[in-house]
């Protein structure tokens, strides 16, 4: 079973929520280059988030951008890490982010039915593979 995610679907969506449309493309079948212009006097920032690794019960990602950006990034995802505990692993020296999706109240349901196969990255979007159980 394969679940496609558009980049225009997930870039509506931040607008929606967020009021900054980023900007998606593929570098490769592992890596989506993410760009944002949060405004006149803030210059662009770009992150490139890659798929290390997939297996059922995790999800490994590394990123890449400056050493400035890295510094927020850390502080949001910390932040993030509190909120969810369990659904999220934060390695902020080496870049890198573990997601536990069978760790989330709003996956783990769907997670007893399926078996995360993969995840890659294609021109338009981002294809996550399934197994049914």
């Amino acid at each position: 079973m394969e679940l496609r995610i558009f980049f225009d679907e997930i870039a509506n969506y931040v607008a929606g929520k967020f009021v900054i449309r980023p900007q998606l493309k593929c570098i490769d079948d592992r890596t989506i280059e993410l760009t944002v212009n949060p405004g006149r006097f803030i210059p662009t920032v770009t992150v490139q988030l890659k798929v290390e690794d997939v297996r059922p019960d995790v999800v490994c990602l590394s990123y890449t951008c400056s050493k400035a950006l890295s510094m927020i990034i850390g502080g949001a995802v910390n932040h993030l890490e509190e909120k969810l505990p369990d659904v999220v692993q934060v390695n902020t020296d080496d870049r890198r982010v573990n997601l536990y999706p069978g760790k989330s109240d709003k996956l783990r349901k769907a997670m007893e039915h399926v078996r995360l196969q993969d995840i890659r990255v294609a021109n338009n979007g981002i294809l996550v593979v399934f197994t049914l159980l």
